[in-house]
């Protein structure tokens, strides 16, 4: 490989871990917004997907994206919630820059494949999830959402293209 490409595709997500606490619990997974599936490009409009967050790590000048989902008050897993996209820094206002106190990678991740590509991160500080941008998820945690079986689940991603590249995203079933 050329190039390091930096994008995301479905099946590579980081993902926070956190305990959460009782109030997060009981807020999990709810968002002010309803919406339908956004395909075919259409943009998401702010609070559709509350728990899903970007991460960036600015290094040596360079900008590394992933993707990822916020779980609890400590796991708003961003820096900050901005994107360079054609020059311009574009941010989901207001924006929260938090420390990361921790990150545990996957035993089996792989960089060259991009196999396991899953972290747990720990955050320093306390997310704000009072606003309608930022929400936890929920975590089967409890015997009953381990047990609920559901013919549906919902699957969130970023789509934005480094490269001129076209992505085509792999998905084991």
């Amino acid at each position: 490989m050329d190039r390091i490409k930096y994008y995301v595709i479905v099946s590579i997500q980081l993902c926070l871990l956190m305990i959460i606490t009782t109030s997060s619990a009981q807020a999990c997974g709810k968002r002010k917004v309803v919406s339908y599936l956004i395909v075919s490009g259409s943009e998401a409009q702010e609070g559709y997907w509350p728990w899903h967050a970007a991460l960036f790590h600015n290094d040596a000048g360079s900008s590394v994206y992933k993707s990822s989902i916020r779980l609890g008050d400590y796991d708003m897993n961003t820096t900050t919630d901005c994107a360079e996209v054609n020059e311009q820094m574009v941010c989901s206002p207001p924006v929260q820059t938090l420390e990361i106190e921790s990150i545990i990678k996957h035993k089996d991740y792989d960089s060259i494949e991009m196999s396991n590509n899953i972290a747990l991160i720990r955050l320093r500080g306390r997310a704000d999830t009072s606003r309608s941008n930022i929400k936890p998820i929920c975590l089967p945690v409890t015997k009953e959402l381990r047990n609920q079986k559901s013919p549906y689940y919902t699957l969130t991603a970023w789509h934005y293209d480094f490269f001129s590249d076209r992505l085509q995203p792999t998905l084991p079933v």
